[in-house]
């Protein structure tokens, strides 16, 4: 999985690219301050392979693109996640996992909290461990 942070002179903040495997996987501007113009730009050029992406020819000379690296901790998703019981369960779990799923699981872990605050009635978070090896985090949340 790789993470390209681009940034240009013209706006403030950056725009992020991830690809995994050679494809696109995550295109977010939501750190750079742009005009419509300029995204609706940015969504028509950045290129869906990332041997076309590596090759230049989309970004204009000013265009500053650097590669980050990424690394999701268990402590990023312990964090995130609304039921702190029995977390000595996660680490051999954690550690199976592939980074994409572990990235996943971070981001989805925040909407999850949300659901069940709002849901909070009837419905009782489940454990880290079960939500991990039931891969619930592949679920939009949001939607529910």
């Amino acid at each position: 999985m790789n993470l390209y942070k681009i940034t240009h002179p013209s706006y403030k903040g950056e725009i992020e690219v991830m690809y995994s495997n050679g494809s696109l996987q995550k295109f977010d501007m939501a750190t750079a301050e742009l005009s419509n113009t300029t995204k609706e730009s940015f969504k028509a050029k950045v290129p869906v392979s990332q041997d076309e992406f590596l090759k230049g020819n989309w970004c204009g000379k000013s265009t500053v693109v650097v590669e980050a690296t990424i690394e999701v901790e268990l402590k990023d998703f312990t964090r995130n996640y609304p039921y702190q019981r029995n977390t000595h369960l996660l680490p051999p779990i954690w550690d199976k996992m592939p980074l994409t799923d572990k990235l996943l699981a971070v981001q989805r872990a925040l909407p999850y909290s949300k659901y069940c605050q709002r849901e909070d009635k009837w419905y009782k978070p489940k454990i880290a461990a079960a939500w991990l090896k039931n891969k619930e985090y592949l679920n939009d949340w949001n939607k529910m």
